[in-house]
């Protein structure tokens, strides 16, 4: 529990980092002042002053904040400070500094997610590891230990694969292309309909032919594109 904990705080801390640096970044870009940089809420817990703006680590992690110069119309700003004044910029220059934030947070999604998927991710293959007692992978005769090579002609790797197309099945008979020591068999399976929980609870009707995973895993390149085109292609035949 207490890793989970730490785990979020960390993450928490590195999404709040890559928001507030966006608008720190473009801020000063821009010419405007930056009075603080902090990571998180409430009392100081260390900080060090660079040129005009404070670096800082508060108590609270759950937030953090950049304060720049005249944020506020309100605050009282010299004449030599009027043209460094974030209230005193160009409407176009002041929207740019409050969307670098969400936008900084885009970007490193899409750089995070390129380099994992770049390098790959552990995932399940598709070889079997169980059999349900009586259900339809059983009756059509596939066995424990059998790696599923294909379905209907197109090729599996992953059993994320695997389970889209049961899930997809509607019922209809899929023809697998199944490798069992040195040969090669085609079973002919029906995936049967059951009713089971989504990730809210809900009851629905999934379709299923009663194997499980073996649990061996393989670092599998998955870039989004192809596989959103291996699905289309799938579906389209």
């Amino acid at each position: 529990m207490g890793i989970n904990i730490i785990s979020v705080i960390i993450l928490l801390g590195v999404l709040i980092f890559v928001h507030e640096l966006g608008h720190f970044l473009v801020a000063k870009f821009s010419g405007v002042g930056v009075l603080k940089f902090s990571l998180g809420f409430g009392p100081k817990i260390i900080g060090k002053t660079v040129g005009e703006t404070e670096y800082l680590v508060s108590a609270v992690p759950l937030g953090g904040y950049v304060k720049l110069l005249g944020e506020s119309e309100e605050d009282e700003i010299g004449p030599e400070d009027e043209k460094r004044s974030f209230s005193r910029q160009p409407v176009l220059k002041r929207i740019a500094i409050v969307f670098a934030g969400p936008l900084f947070n885009f970007v490193f999604a899409i750089v995070v997610f390129s380099v994992i998927f770049g390098i790959g991710v552990p995932s399940l293959t598709s070889k079997v590891g169980g059999i349900q007692e009586g259900a339809a992978a059983m009756r059509a005769g596939i066995e424990k230990e059998d790696t599923i090579l294909a379905i209907d002609g197109n090729k599996i790797e992953l059993w994320s694969e695997l389970a889209d197309v049961i899930r997809d099945s509607e019922g209809r008979e899929l023809e697998f292309e199944i490798e069992r020591g040195n040969k090669i068999f085609h079973i002919g399976v029906v995936p049967e309909k059951e009713k089971g929980t989504n990730v809210f609870g809900e009851e629905v009707d999934a379709y299923r032919i009663g194997i499980s995973s073996s649990q061996e895993m393989v670092v599998k390149d998955l870039i989004p594109l192809r596989r959103f085109f291996r699905v289309l292609d799938r579906h389209g035949r």
